[in-house]
């Protein structure tokens, strides 16, 4: 199914590298550049386009809780906050 949020990110070939990273099991993963309103956005179509568990992890509790209602927002249903 089409995925008119996410879909375009295809077309990024920053992001197939990452996605291709996730699926060759690398580990860990360092993104760097994102700015902070696109980074539920990457984390929520990650997790779509592998299909994988993404564990996030940020320098205060307020980006976190940010990063969190974004997911949430974009319709994530299974999304947790470990503080």
């Amino acid at each position: 199914m089409k995925n008119f949020l996410i879909d375009p990110l295809r077309n990024l070939e920053p992001y197939n590298r990452l996605v291709k990273d996730i699926e060759d099991k690398r580990s860990p993963i360092q993104t760097y550049g994102i700015i902070d309103e696109s980074i539920g956005h990457i984390v929520y179509a990650l997790q779509e386009h592998t299909d994988r568990q993404i564990l996030l992890l940020t320098y205060s509790e307020t980006r976190s809780k940010r990063i969190y209602e974004d997911i949430k927002n974009l319709g994530k249903k299974q999304v947790y906050l470990l503080s």
